[in-house]
């Protein structure tokens, strides 16, 4: 048994030591009997100051993130559940944002006797899910701008997500009608599905970057409105396949009418 658990225990220092992330293990106490590397790395501090000492002895942190740490360690050690935080903290050049995961450990009676802490910078993901969100608002303010709807169609799934103003210019609320290809295809007039269908099939097969077609789609009034739809393709499989298409709606309907009168 002895053996085993000297065993295990070189494991895991030989797996923290080889992480890039920071990996720690506390006790009851909640002082740190165990920090790989890169901890001294990323935060800028030697080992030597973590070794069975806690957050709040150390001295080195912040005062509030420190009461952050320790009630949830606590949380840990009382419910025995995994735990995940998210904070900011000030590495000296930049502030990170801290993704800290941390796992239960029981003894030989089965007791919660430690809890493991992986602490992950996640700040590149954090500014580029930021950039994303802003990217897209300004999508979504320009499209509202212009009343033009989206579409984007996961082929795989054959799920399709219709912006409200989709929606609101078919006369409908933003969830009314099934996120599904269907949706398109039920509501298309007898005489321009065929045709409508054919054409973006045609555009996935031969695999062009965009189409542009015009149909007329179903009102909930009842009456059908003309409507332009330019779709491009934007996500491909490993052989070149599209698997992925977005697109915008445009209402057509009175300049339509005028060239047929």
């Amino acid at each position: 048994m002895e053996q085993t658990l000297r065993e295990s225990q070189e494991h895991f220092r030989a797996l923290a030591e080889n992480s890039p992330d920071v990996i720690m293990r506390f006790d009851r106490a909640l002082r740190h009997v165990l920090v790989n590397s890169a901890a001294e790395r990323l935060l800028g501090l030697k080992l030597e100051a973590f070794v069975n000492k806690s957050h709040r002895e150390m001295a080195v942190f912040p005062a509030d993130k420190v009461k952050v740490w320790e009630e949830a360690l606590e949380k840990v050690f009382t419910t025995g559940k995994p735990l995940t935080i998210v904070f900011d903290l000030d590495i000296g050049d930049h502030i990170a944002t801290m993704e800290w995961r941390l796992y239960p450990e029981t003894g030989t009676s089965e007791a919660i006797d430690s809890v493991i802490g992986v602490a992950r910078d996640i700040t590149e993901t954090r500014l580029s899910q930021d950039a994303l969100g802003r990217s897209e608002e300004r999508l979504n303010l320009a499209l509202t701008a212009a009343n033009l709807g989206f579409w984007d169609w996961n082929l795989v799934t054959n799920k399709v997500y219709y912006s409200p103003i989709w929606m609101s210019m078919l006369g409908y609320g933003p969830d009314e009608l099934p996120q599904e290809l269907d949706t398109w295809t039920s509501l298309l007039h007898p005489d321009d599905r065929e045709y409508s269908v054919k054409s973006v099939d045609s555009s996935i097969k031969n695999r062009d970057a965009s189409f542009e077609i015009e149909f007329r789609l179903k009102h909930k009034n009842g009456s059908y409105l003309w409507i332009r739809s330019m779709g491009k393709a934007v996500e491909f499989d490993e052989l070149g396949d599209t698997i992925r298409l977005t697109g915008i709606h445009e209402n057509i309907d009175e300049r339509k009418r005028s060239d047929l009168v």
